[in-house]
Order: structure tokens, then C-alpha cells, then sequence
């Protein structure tokens, strides 16, 4: 085995094992990204639930409004009731007064009959939320099944590119910078394979780049024999390997 053919051998598992941890880093990004559609749904719902809430603030605030405005009548008509019941009022006031306590008690009645039209509204929105709370509830067991399997599949991808991650400081004392440097280089435009191997075909005097399938030359396959340096492929530029 030649000095180069060793070195390759090394940066071969180095590849195996960024590929790994690119694989595992990739398979994160997908749960991250990718919704399951039990996932998607329960979103949906609660988006539509969290959207009748919203259109029941104002209703609520006008009822709010309204009762306090009750309050504030039924305080003024108690007050006129105790200038009727006060032997000392004036008979002469007691015509205004009266119609002061009319007017009090029309004002309540009109804030009162407000307040049901808002309650017959309210309850509308609650009849429409209830169809989606039971579809809530119908796939709450499922959601949370699918959630917890989801995360502890990103746990366990988590785990493993640190431990890859652990393996490959081996590497740090890799002889060849340069070679390195050069290795790290072409997994940059090569997306992740800078090394590629020889695959055979079902004709076996056909050899190809597993980079990108394509058929490499005699005079590649002569250099990769001779082993005494670096062999691209003329294809798509990665350094050839022959494994074994």
C-alpha cells in the first residue's frame, strides 16, 4: 500500500463520516421544516379557534360597556327613587322627576335588550367553535403521539451527529494539510463527496465514477493501479478511490 493509497483510505472514512452527519443534520431540518398532517391540522384548528376568540373580543367589550352603563343607570334611577320616597321633595319637582326615573328605566331596558342581541351573537360563535373543538379533541391523542415520536427522532439524529462528531476529532491529526485542505475544498462544490469510488457495471470491462455515473477512462483506471497520486474524474472533478 503506497503512502497516497493510506492517506485516501483516511480521508474516505472522514467522508463516510461527514456524510453521516450531513445525513443526520438533514433529517433534523426535515422535521424542523416539515409539518405531519396531523401536526398541520391541530395548527389549523387551533388557528380557527384562536380566530373566533378574536372575533368575540369585541362583542365582549360592548357587553362589558353596556352592563357598566346598567350599573351607572340603576344607580341614578336608585337616587331618583329615594327623591320620590323623601317627604320632603317638592310636590312641584316630583313631575320631572318621575320622568327622569322614566327616562332611567328606558335607558336600562334598551342597554339590557343590546346585551341579549350580543349574547345571541357570542353564542353563535360558540356553536361554530364547537365544531372544531370536537375535531380538536378527535385528533389530540394522535398529535401528541406523532410529537412525541417526531422529537424523539430528532433527539436520536441529535445524538447521533455528536457522537460522529466525536469520531471525526480523530482526524485532526491528519497528517496531509494540504490534502486536507484540498479535501474540504471539493466537499464544498461537490456537495458533501469529494471522494468518489469505482463502481462496476454489468459490462466488466466498464468502470464508473459513483460521483456521477459516468464511465471512467483506461488511463484513469492505469493511474488509480498506480497509486502514486491523485486521480480525478474527468467528469466531474472528484478524486477517485478504489476501495479494498
Amino acid at each position: 500500500m503506497t503512502e497516497m493509497t493510506s492517506k485516501l483510505d483516511e480521508l474516505f472514512k472522514l467522508q463516510q463520516i461527514d456524510n453521516q452527519i450531513l445525513q443526520n443534520m438533514r433529517r433534523i431540518r426535515q422535521i424542523d421544516k416539515v409539518e405531519h398532517p396531523v401536526q398541520k391540522k391541530h395548527r389549523e384548528l387551533n388557528a380557527k379557534l384562536e380566530a373566533f376568540d378574536k372575533e368575540q373580543i369585541p362583542f365582549k367589550a360592548k357587553a362589558k360597556e353596556l352592563q357598566d352603563q346598567i350599573a351607572a343607570y340603576k344607580d341614578k334611577k336608585n337616587n331618583v327613587d329615594m327623591k320620590l320616597d323623601d317627604s320632603q321633595t317638592d310636590p312641584k319637582e316630583l313631575q320631572f322627576i318621575f320622568k327622569e326615573r322614566e327616562q332611567y328605566t328606558k335607558l336600562i331596558k334598551t342597554a339590557e335588550d343590546e346585551i341579549v342581541k350580543l349574547m345571541l351573537e357570542l353564542g353563535n360563535v360558540d356553536l361554530k367553535k364547537r365544531g372544531f373543538v370536537e375535531q380538536l379533541n378527535d385528533i389530540e391523542e394522535e398529535f401528541k403521539k406523532v410529537t412525541a415520536e417526531r422529537a424523539a427522532d430528532k433527539e436520536r439524529f441529535a445524538v447521533e451527529v455528536e457522537k460522529l462528531r466525536e469520531e471525526r476529532k480523530a482526524f485532526k491529526n491528519f497528517s496531509d494539510k494540504t490534502l486536507l485542505s484540498h479535501y474540504q475544498e471539493l466537499q464544498k462544490t461537490h456537495d458533501g463527496m469529494a471522494i468518489a469510488t469505482i463502481e462496476d457495471t454489468d459490462d466488466k470491462d466498464i468502470k464508473v465514477c459513483t460521483g456521477c455515473n459516468v464511465e471512467v477512462s483506461l488511463r484513469t483506471l492505469q493511474a488509480l493501479e498506480r497509486a502514486d497520486g491523485l486521480v480525478y474524474c474527468q467528469r466531474c472533478g472528484r478524486i477517485l478511490y478504489r476501495q479494498g
